[in-house]
């Protein structure tokens, strides 16, 4: 073989590896882009990338912009660029609409909430989550549904319930099944989404979000609505919320203020819809009895109700969720008589003229009045006080209750709530019960279970919270599944075995509303019970709290320490500049607002001013926009160097028990007036009273 020959060949011999060498690389490009579009079993970690960094090579997202907001204030701005640069999050779901449709099955790719919300200081047990859509649509999600769970899922072939097996991820999702959202839903749309595809109720599934924000808890609440010889069903909180969205009615009563809500109509209409009672049913004639906590009801007749918009069924006032004595509902309109308004509405009760033969569940123990009816007087813009402190209103048992004894297969777990939170699960509390087991009989019921003070030893000895904050006193909130929570101090729970929660009730596991626990004993009221236990949270409050409001008609109410916590708490950054200059700040005051407090004694007015009194026998005042937060009449300092600036936000003035996360100080404490804000901006050291112990409306 000649040499050129010998060249020829080697020249051949190279083209075929490089040959060999450009097809095994495509094939091993093709395969890892097959991994990249699989969807991903398990939630993506917390991202690397920041909203700056650079966007991931491959990534073209279309045109978006989305703001997220913490809790206090804090703002990010994404567009489609910054969105691209997190990390993302694909997998499975779509949605099951109150009329039984399935709908948008697929595969979706996003950024999990949790992983936007962490940009601007993330989302505690304590505040709720509110998503806007740039057509005005918006849903309050809770902490747990923020993580994934506390959702009624469906399997997406048959449309029945279906219990997640593995966790689930709500998501801001831009791509359905690899390509960008459809105009008429994005280009952002939240859901919920799971390896196992199950769906979620549709009012989850908010089209066109362009906001997040980090907001106080919202209280939930559930309205039984029934009807003769028929099955009762629920429309809770964000069921209401989605309807209220598309059929928002407004009122505006004699005295200026706006009510909010959908009309009365639609609520038969909705039970009617969800397979409640039928259409040939309705149309023989029926009545309708709206019921109040405190039992009694008004009744109207379907003539005055059917395609009634002038009866409404109302959820907020001037703008704002309804507060005590009217939350969550109140049935006001021009169509509504004042004999005839119903404030706390808990349940809906359809009284047919001809009931059906049905053999379904008889109506529900709150939607049968107790007492005489007595008409609910008609609202105020000023909620009437109450002279006693009482806990969060919700529906409360009027009689003990006597539990199915067949006991549930379905495991539970409880949240610890202190510094940090914590589950406790079902064989961890059974452990609870077997170490220290309690039994209580009422009337009807014998329950067993453990005193209510081996849920704070627990607590301190999983470190939920450390036992040294305790010295001082605490307060133990306990909250129901349906958001009922009463409030608890040390000086009743410690080493009491007449408070007790219970798991079992005549020597069977709960069932119904009273599963998986329930707060009882011989030393609570009916009103103190709380049943299906959720979440039990330990605050470090002083038991020497004792608060005197008066208000300016000689109104006069004494708050202690778990009549504070049981009110809607406030967080926000602040500071004080003193007259010479020295400047102290503080993160995380919290607080309840004094126009909540003041609500309790009759509120105030632009007339009146506020004085406090210090138990030092300090005395201030404020005026009426002070207290209302009107920033022209605080002065407001640049929190790092102390120069006057204007407060572009609301500012707050509330009486403050925790600052830097702990309680106050001997010396300031353990209350203090605070002007605080979400800009964390100074105030006049003169607007922080320390050692607070009285409020009069002047």
């Amino acid at each position: 073989m000649n040499s050129q020959t010998g060249n020829k060949l080697n020249k051949k011999l190279l083209a075929v590896i490089a040959i060999i060498i450009i097809v095994a690389a495509a094939a091993v490009g093709a395969w890892q882009y097959s991994l990249l579009q699989q969807p991903s079993s398990s939630p993506s970690p917390s991202p690397t990338a920041t909203p700056g960094a650079s966007p991931t090579p491959g990534v073209i997202l279309p045109p978006m912009a989305l703001t997220v907001i913490g809790a206090n204030g804090t703002q990010v701005s994404l567009n489609e660029t910054r969105m691209a640069a997190l990390t993302s999050y694909t997998d499975k779901g779509g949605f099951k609409s109150s009329g039984g449709l399935i709908a948008d099955v697929g595969t979706y790719t996003g950024i999990p909430v949790l992983t936007l919300l962490n940009l601007v200081g993330g989302i505690t047990s304590q505040q709720t989550l509110t998503v806007t859509a740039s057509d005005g649509y918006s849903m309050v999600y809770t902490y747990d549904q923020v993580n994934g769970n506390g959702f009624t899922t469906y399997d997406p072939i048959t449309g029945s319930e279906a219990t997640p097996t593995k966790p689930m991820t709500l998501c801001i999702n831009y791509f359905e099944n690899g390509t960008a959202l459809a105009s008429d839903v994005g280009p952002l749309r939240i859901g919920v989404l799971g390896p196992e595809g199950l769906l979620t109720e549709g009012h989850f599934w908010a089209k066109f979000v362009n906001t997040l924000a980090v907001t106080n808890n919202v209280r939930d609440w559930s309205v039984t609505v029934n009807a003769t010889n028929c099955s009762p069903l629920s429309m809770d909180r964000q069921s209401w919320t989605a309807d209220y969205n598309h059929y928002t009615l407004n009122w505006t009563d004699s005295n200026g203020n706006t009510w909010s809500g959908t009309a009365l109509w639609r609520w038969i209409s909705w039970y009617n819809y969800n397979g409640g009672v039928s259409n040939a049913t309705l149309d023989q004639g029926y009545s309708v009895q709206i019921i109040s906590g405190d039992g009694s009801f008004v009744t109207l007749n379907d003539s005055q109700i059917k395609q009634n918009d002038n009866i409404i069924v109302a959820g907020m006032l001037n703008g704002a969720v309804l507060s005590d004595p009217y939350w969550p509902l109140t049935l006001v309109g021009s169509g509504v008589s004042n004999q005839e308004t119903v404030k706390n509405i808990v349940a809906i009760q359809i009284v047919l003229s001809s009931p059906t033969s049905s053999s379904s569940a008889s109506p529900s123990p709150t939607a049968q009045p107790t007492s005489t009816p007595t008409p609910t007087p008609a609202p105020t813009p000023t909620p009437i006080p109450n002279l006693t402190p009482t806990p969060t209103t919700s529906i409360a048992p009027t009689a003990s209750p006597s539990p199915t004894p067949s006991p549930t297969p379905v495991p539970y777990s409880m949240v610890i709530n202190g510094t940090t939170a914590a589950t406790m699960s079902q064989s961890t509390f059974e452990t609870q019960v077997t170490g220290s087991s309690v039994t209580y009989t009422d009337s009807t019921t014998t329950w067993t279970g453990t005193p209510l003070h081996r849920m704070v030893m627990w607590a301190e000895n999983n470190g939920v919270i450390d036992s040294s904050l305790l010295t001082n006193g605490y307060v133990v909130k306990v909250i129901g599944s349906d958001g009922y929570t009463i409030t608890l101090n040390d000086s009743r729970v410690n080493m009491n075995t007449n408070i007790m929660i219970a798991n079992k009730a005549n020597g069977t596991a709960l069932t119904s509303n009273y599963w998986p626990l329930t707060l009882t004993g011989s030393d609570l009221t009916k009103k103190e019970s709380v049943k299906g236990i959720a979440q039990i949270q330990i605050m470090p409050l002083s038991h020497n709290i004792t608060l005197t409001i008066v208000g300016s008609n000689g109104t006069s109410v004494t708050l202690y320490s778990n009549d504070l916590a049981a009110q809607a708490s406030y967080t926000a950054n602040g500071g004080t500049k003193s007259k010479g200059g020295t400047i102290t700040t503080y993160t995380n005051v919290t607080g309840v607002s004094f126009q909540t407090l003041l609500n309790l004694v009759g509120g105030m007015t632009s007339s009146n001013s506020i004085r406090v009194t210090g138990s030092d026998g300090y005395q201030t005042t404020f005026t009426y926009q002070q207290v209302t937060g009107n920033a022209s009449a605080i002065n407001t300092y640049n929190p790092t160097t102390g120069a006057p600036v204007t407060a572009s936000q609301p500012m707050t003035m509330i009486v403050a028990y925790f600052a830097n996360g702990t309680t106050l100080s001997t010396s300031n404490g353990p209350l203090m007036t605070a002007i605080v804000g979400p800009q964390g901006l100074l105030t006049d050291g003169s607007s922080w009273a320390k050692l607070l112990v009285k409020i009069e409306v002047i």
